[in-house]
């Protein structure tokens, strides 16, 4: 075991199964055992890693033979995972980041979770459980406006769009909105005022039609026969995380 040093944090080399690893230590450990594991490009890249170790997350990372996401490679990865989460007490599971061909290697590891529920090796409500709190760390990252402007300013490194490997990234406008409220037009607010009308009306005439008996009823203002509407929907799982 090798005592090295990246970026100023405390980093553990290693070999696992004859391939040079290793294991970034944060300042500050995240209490719930949290880590990442960087699927390509070692070192490439590593701003978002960086953030994340000083967010308190552990930082693992074990060689590929191609970077074509051979089964392989791609045991040794599950292999990796299973040793860095029990030698180090951290959670079996991991945040996977994958830069150009490291994009592949997290999708196959992904793809091998769902293949491994429908072939029982895996029981479903712990994968669930795991994959939802994939989700939401994945729309905290992505909601993080820190984050987003430590990506903008990478990005620019390289012009507004450039080819990562498969994946293209483009610095894009999104979100616009135009306020109206301040153009003085009483046309426009008149329309507007029509509209929310129209909106509470036929709100209420819905809310009418649902109540209605499964034979129909008589409108007494036109005599046309009325049905409530066609009700449909989809069983699902609902999620929900304690706040810690």
């Amino acid at each position: 075991m090798e005592q090295l040093e990246w970026y100023g944090f405390k980093m553990l080399g290693f070999d696992f199964n004859g391939r040079q690893s290793f294991l970034v230590i944060p300042d500050n450990p995240h209490p719930d055992g949290k880590w990442m594991l960087k699927t390509e490009y070692f070192g490439a890249f590593p701003e978002l890693e960086l953030e994340l170790l000083r967010r308190g997350l552990y930082l693992g990372y074990v060689p590929n033979i191609t970077r074509w996401s051979t089964d392989e490679d791609q045991d040794i990865k599950s292999e990796f995972i299973n040793y860095i989460a029990g030698s180090y007490g951290l959670k079996n599971k991991c945040l996977l980041i994958g830069m150009s061909c490291g994009g592949l290697h997290a999708a196959e590891l992904a793809a091998r979770a769902v293949s491994s529920v429908m072939e029982g090796e895996v029981d479903p409500i712990t994968a669930h459980i795991n994959i939802s709190r994939m989700e939401a760390a994945i729309k905290l990252f992505k909601e993080n406006t820190d984050v987003r402007d430590i990506t903008l300013r990478e990005l620019a490194k390289y012009g507004k769009s450039h080819q990562f490997g498969d994946c293209r990234l483009e610095e894009a406008e999104s979100g616009v909105k135009y306020d109206y409220s301040m153009c003085g037009d009483s046309r426009l607010n008149d329309m507007y005022k029509t509209l929310e009308a129209l909106k509470a009306d036929i709100k209420e005439r819905e809310e009418m039609l649902k109540k209605l008996p499964s034979t129909g009823m008589a409108d007494p203002d036109t005599g046309e026969v009325l049905f409530p509407p066609a009700r449909s929907s989809k069983t699902t799982i609902k999620t929900t995380f304690k706040k810690q």
